[in-house]
């Protein structure tokens, strides 16, 4: 499971785990993507609603599942699914997955 803490008002990564950083791309793979905004590490999380979603989180505290399918150039399509859920401390964390 790849996890992340985002900051609830920009959504910038304050904290991944190693599994999250493998199953990025370069540059992000070698270097971690910490202080990075998630949409700047992943552009599609804006146009698949997902910053709509961690907004909503962020502000009601309902944890929010959601699922899409997704297909690389030159790769087979996989489903990734993720959840968010708002921490005591106010942050967001981000559990991912993928099959």
């Amino acid at each position: 499971m790849a996890l992340a803490v985002l900051d609830p008002g920009d959504f910038t990564v304050k904290w991944h785990n190693e599994y999250a950083q493998r199953m990025l791309p370069e540059p992000y793979k070698s270097q971690g993507f910490t202080g990075l905004r998630l949409t700047d590490v992943l552009p599609i999380a804006h146009a698949l609603g997902a910053t709509s979603r961690l907004l909503q989180v962020a502000e009601n505290g309902d944890p929010h599942h959601m699922a899409t399918h997704v297909v690389g150039v030159g790769e087979a399509g996989r489903t990734v699914r993720a959840s968010a859920y708002r921490l005591p401390s106010g942050e967001l964390l981000l559990v991912t997955d993928q099959r």
